[in-house]
């Protein structure tokens, strides 16, 4: 999938976000539970903190890992602009230079007619 021209990988996030759920299911089934489901609620609700807990590191690196993608994206884009002013300006010299070139080939043409009249 693209976004303005960024591809954004669906299909790894999809499978990374898959791994991240079974990895912290897994870890607290391991630890913590035993291998029947419990009907307690303060047991579904430290089950709720340890996902919470785990998720939330993963969505500070995730922050981490945007800022700084972002960040070079518009390092990019400034270099861009620059690159493109710069070459904006020399055409505008080039411009200029021919314009005066101009005029001053046509001062010459008339101070050459004022002197022959």
């Amino acid at each position: 999938m693209k976004i303005e021209g960024i591809e954004i990988p669906i299909g790894k996030l999809a499978r990374t976000l898959l791994l991240v759920f079974f990895l912290t299911n897994f870890a607290y089934l391991i630890k913590f539970a035993s291998t029947n489901f419990s009907n307690n609620t303060i047991d579904w609700g430290a089950y709720g903190s340890f996902i919470s807990g785990i998720t939330s590191i993963l969505n500070l690196v995730v922050f981490i890992f945007l800022t700084v993608y972002v960040a070079k994206m518009g390092d990019k884009n400034i270099d861009a602009q620059i690159a493109t002013q710069e070459k904006i300006t020399e055409i505008q010299v080039v411009a200029q230079k021919k314009i005066m070139f101009n005029h001053d080939k046509l001062n010459s043409i008339n101070l050459m007619k004022n002197r022959t009249i």
